[in-house]
């Protein structure tokens, strides 16, 4: 918690007289060939690309160095404004529209009070508003300067030197601090000879990291909603009557919406390192 508090990946450290080494753990029963590495909604992912973070969802005013949070909408266009990027609140909008959907849809609608109401328009409602969302992210990306971008993915895959890595599965491990092959790909990824090309590929935008060399790895950030326990599921089934919940502290069908827990409904990004696919020769 207070590395994720600083936006740090670490799960432990390692220290040394003179420093301390982050390292973030990822443990995979079934192989690590595509670790997740960074999570968000859509409004954080562009905030991400533009303004420096300082901690969970607080920025920096580039202008005055004030904090501000990502989701004041009125301080977050006036910088846009000042910065000459106005541009942008065409894709705040997509997703700040799509926020106000999910608020009336599922939250708020008494047609949503049951999951079995909802679930085929929530599933259709994950893939068509999503992939507006990656349009327009996409749009909005092309027309910010290179040098914001490529930054922001290698922090986003750590692949910026920040922390160390270590990664866990059946038979094997990777350790960055010890891996040959990564420190190579680290090397290639963040020398100036490698850029940064971005497509859309189904639910997701797929970044790409190249060199003179050719390709060297793929980055794959998918575009969802993320119902975070919304309605009563229970992994042991379906049950008759009612059953308490402590959390809410009221008594819940299956299926039916938490009154607190609904409030959580968002949109979601998610970052996968496609270590498979790399090329580090």
């Amino acid at each position: 918690k207070q590395f994720r508090n600083q936006k740090l990946k670490g799960d432990f450290v390692i220290k040394f007289k003179d420093r301390i080494i982050s390292v973030s753990l990822k443990n995979y029963i079934k192989g690590y060939d595509r670790p997740q590495l960074c999570s968000g909604t859509w409004v954080s992912f562009l905030n991400n690309f533009i303004f420096q973070s300082v901690g969970v969802g607080t920025f920096k005013d580039p202008i005055t160095n004030d904090v501000f949070k990502g989701s004041d909408k009125e301080k977050r266009n006036e910088l846009l404004d000042r910065l000459g990027l106005s541009y942008l609140k065409d894709a705040y909008n997509t997703y700040e529209n799509v926020s106000s959907i999910l608020r009336q849809r599922y939250v708020n609608s008494e047609d949503a009070r049951l999951w079995s109401n909802i679930d085929t328009q929530w599933k259709d409602d994950c893939k068509n508003l999503s992939e507006e969302a990656i349009e327009v992210t996409i749009e909005a990306l092309s027309k910010l300067p290179n040098d914001l971008i490529k930054p922001r993915v290698l922090k986003m895959a750590g692949l910026n030197y920040d922390e160390e890595l270590l990664l866990i599965s059946k038979d094997r491990y990777l350790c960055s601090l010890f891996d040959k092959d990564y420190a190579k790909l680290l090397e290639r990824v963040n020398s100036d000879q490698c850029k940064v090309e971005y497509i859309k590929n189904k639910k997701s935008i797929l970044f790409s990291l190249t060199d003179d060399v050719g390709q060297i790895i793929n980055i794959d950030v998918p575009f969802t909603l993320q119902k975070n326990g919304a309605w009563h599921l229970p992994k042991t089934g379906q049950y008759e009557g009612t059953m308490f919940h402590k959390k809410e502290g009221i008594e819940l069908h299956y299926g039916e919406r938490r009154p607190k827990k609904s409030k959580e409904i968002a949109t979601s990004i998610n970052t996968y390192l496609n270590l498979k696919g790399a090329n580090v020769c």
